[in-house]
């Protein structure tokens, strides 16, 4: 049976620190893009709440009686977008 060297620590040949850097960098851009997609997700929610109060007023409604009627339908496309 061969030997095997262990995952840990740089190769034999000394070019482990060069792969061990991209790694991390690898693993910064990675947590990044997760983040950057996050914040997409949430812009992306909140444009559609002020599309619907826009299309709200287009229809007449008003502060009062009807905002019962738009929190409504705010939770329904919050559950439609989730």
């Amino acid at each position: 049976m061969a030997f095997k060297r262990p995952n840990t620590g740089p190769p034999l040949d000394g070019g482990g620190e060069e792969r061990g850097l991209l790694s991390a960098i690898d693993k910064i851009v990675n947590v990044i893009d997760k983040i950057v997609n996050v914040i997409g997700k949430i812009l992306s929610a909140i444009d559609k709440i002020l599309n619907a109060i826009d299309k709200a007023r287009m229809c007449g409604v008003t502060e009062g009686g009807p905002g019962i009627w738009l929190a409504g339908k705010l939770r329904k496309m919050a559950r439609k977008s989730t």
